[in-house]
Parts: structure tokens; sequence; C-alpha cells
């Protein structure tokens, strides 16, 4: 008998992996492309960490926290923020007849919601930015308890002000979307359909999973925790501000992603994508998403890393030869000859790993070989 309750546990676990995969598949039936911001409003979710999109308009932002929100059987919240919205306004409609009884009632705004998205944070007043940051530090305004699961952040712009700087050190997951989608996932939205997904996950499904991350973030193997926090010294070394806070996040977020991939424990290649996800500089998010990559692979931390310079290497010589082929400067053949090894070699590194990690098959699908230059390989 001593034993039912734990295999009612792991028969609950199951279900819970499962529902999850399913949101993760639904969530990409919805919103095509896009893969980094799907994982990082996962991973927002699946940690409760604070998420910050930046992104130019168009990309999907608000489409895909709402999408998301559908699935979730719990109260939702959406408020664009300007210059002219006080913090009252975040709050709801006041109940007039519980204030004339003396009580501070609102109803259909943030105390009520379990899930939040603050749109354009940036265009909103120091007060309201205020009351955000009261929001992400203590889940409470004006004194006023809130029930927050998860809570979004998107934006246009990005304003590294130094008097912002404890808000922005306060969302912990960052992801910068700046290009739109390619042609094939292009020609999905097209021809998509406007159906709205089912409600999968119930408020106490995501409070277990929360607290699941929290069991696996505090079993983190301690050579591997050695191995993230020397590349987090080094980072620092570089002029990264990264506050001990963000060090324990990223940990959690490490374990969130452990757990959207279906395992019980934080592996190498999860603590680099959380990495990625919470130390990269807005401002120059490429290039340090690459530097990061660098440390951790220097440290030891991801096979995956390798890959990705492995495959970004494979790429930029494919463009050249591309060029090469297009302008006729060299000879064709050797040219196509030498293309068609580049992709042969890539194809093999694309198969093995990107089932593996979503950055190598971002990578892997932005790949294009012009048709004309196709048709010519087939006859190499």
């Amino acid at each position: 008998m001593g034993q039912k309750p734990q295999v009612e546990k792991m028969a609950e676990n199951k279900s819970l992996l499962k529902n999850i995969s399913l949101v993760k598949t639904t969530l990409d039936n919805y919103v095509f492309g896009h893969d980094d911001m799907k994982r990082a409003v996962l991973l927002g979710l699946l940690s409760s960490e604070p998420t910050f999109i930046l992104g130019r308009v168009g990309i999907a932002k608000t489409y895909t926290i709402d999408t998301l929100a559908k699935m979730l059987n719990v109260n939702y919240y959406y408020v664009l923020l300007n210059k002219y919205t006080e913090p009252d306004h975040i709050l709801g409609i006041l109940d007039i007849n519980e204030y004339k009884k003396g009580s501070l009632v609102y109803h259909g705004g943030v105390v009520d919601a379990n899930t939040v998205m603050f749109d354009e944070p940036y265009k909103s007043s120091p007060d309201v930015l205020n009351t955000l940051l009261d929001i992400i530090l203590n889940k409470r305004v004006f004194g006023i308890k809130l029930n927050l699961l998860a809570t979004y952040f998107a934006s246009n712009e990005f304003d590294n002000d130094d008097e912002l700087i404890a808000f922005n050190d306060r969302l912990t997951i960052r992801v910068v979307e700046t290009d739109y989608v390619h042609k094939p996932d292009l020609k999905k939205i097209v021809k998509s359909d406007s159906k709205t997904p089912e409600p999968i996950l119930t408020y106490d499904d995501i409070l277990n999973l929360q607290n699941e991350v929290r069991k696996i973030a505090m079993n983190i193997n301690d050579a591997l925790l050695d191995k993230f926090l020397d590349a987090i010294i080094e980072l620092r070394g570089l002029n990264y501000l990264i506050s001990d806070r963000r060090v324990k996040k990223t940990v959690y977020v490490a374990a969130a992603n452990a757990l959207l991939e279906g395992k019980d424990n934080i592996e190498p290649d999860d603590l680099v994508t959380a990495m990625k996800f919470t130390l990269n500089d807005p401002t120059r998010y490429t290039d340090s998403i690459k530097e990061i990559e660098t440390i951790a692979l220097k440290h030891g931390l991801n096979e995956i890393a390798s890959v990705i310079n492995k495959i970004r290497s494979h790429i930029n010589a494919i463009n050249v030869l591309i060029t090469n082929a297009k302008d006729g400067t060299t000879d064709k053949n050797i040219t196509l000859a030498n293309l068609k090894q580049e992709l042969i070699k890539v194809q093999d590194l694309c198969n093995k790993y990107s089932t593996r990690s979503d950055a190598v098959k971002n990578l892997c699908d932005s790949i294009d070989i012009p048709d004309d230059i196709v048709n010519e390989l087939l006859r190499v």
C-alpha cells in the first residue's frame, strides 16, 4: 500500500509531461517559424520567470502568447501600455459597491489574472514601470497579492537606460526576433486557418510543472554546476552584467528546458540553451549569443555549441560557392562539386543533431539554395 501514492505520482507526472509536449506541438501548429520565441514563452511558463520578447511589428509576438494562453485553462490578461496608461489601469475595473464598503476590489485586470502580457512596457510612464517592477518582484500591486503563473512582456524597442537597470534585470528570459519567417513557413501562414486551440493545461497542472522544475533545478549535478559557474565568471570578465540573482534564475530556466524535453535532470545542452535566453545582451543579441556559445564550449558545457559552429562554417562556405557559381569567376563544375560536398557534410550534421537541438534545426532550416543552382547540382 505504501507504493500506491508513488505510483500515482509517477502516472501524474507522465500525464503532465505528455500535456506540455502537446502544448509545444500545438503551438508549432499555430505559430510557424520563430522557434526561439516559442521556446522562450514555454520556458517562461514552466519556470514562472518573466519573459521579454523584442522584435519588429508583425512577427507574431502577441499572437504567440495569445495562442499559448488559449491552451491554458486559466485567466489571461493583455494590456497595451502607452504614455497615458496609469498604474491603476492595470488593476482592472474597480468594484464600486465594494469601494463604498471600504474595500478595494478590482475585476478584469491583472488582479484576476494568472497569466499576463504587458505590451510595449518602455512606452509607459516611470510610475507604470515601477508598478510593473513590483509585479515582477513581489507578485503584488498596490498591496494586492497577485496569483500569477506567467508574466510576459513584448516590445518593438529595448531601453537600456541606467534608470531601468533594476527593471531590465528582472526580465529573466530575453529573446530578440529580428526577421520575418522564410518562404516555407510563410506559405503555411497563408494557408492556415484561424481555429482556436483547446485548453490543455489547468492551473494545478501548471503549478505542478513549475514545482517539478524547482526540484530539477535544486538537484543539478555539482560538476556541471561548477562548469556553468566558471563560464559565468568568464562572461562577467567580458563585462556581461550578470547578477547573482540571474545566475540562479538561469538554472531554473535550464531545469524548465530539461522538463520541456522530457528529462528529469539538467544536462549541458539545457544549461547552454538557458544561458542564451537569460545572459544575452538585447542591444547586441546575435554577437552575444555567439560569445555565450563559445565560452560554454570552452568550459566543456556543450557538444551542440561545437556542432553549431561547424554548421555555420559550412553555411558560410556554401554561400561563397553559390556566389562563385553564379558569377562565373571560377570553374563552374569544380565549384558545383565543392558545393555538393559542403551540402553533404552539413546535411549529415543536420540529420544527426536537429532532433536534439532547436538551435541546430533553425540553422539547418535557414539554408536556402536557389532553384537554378539546385537544378545544376542534380546534373553534377
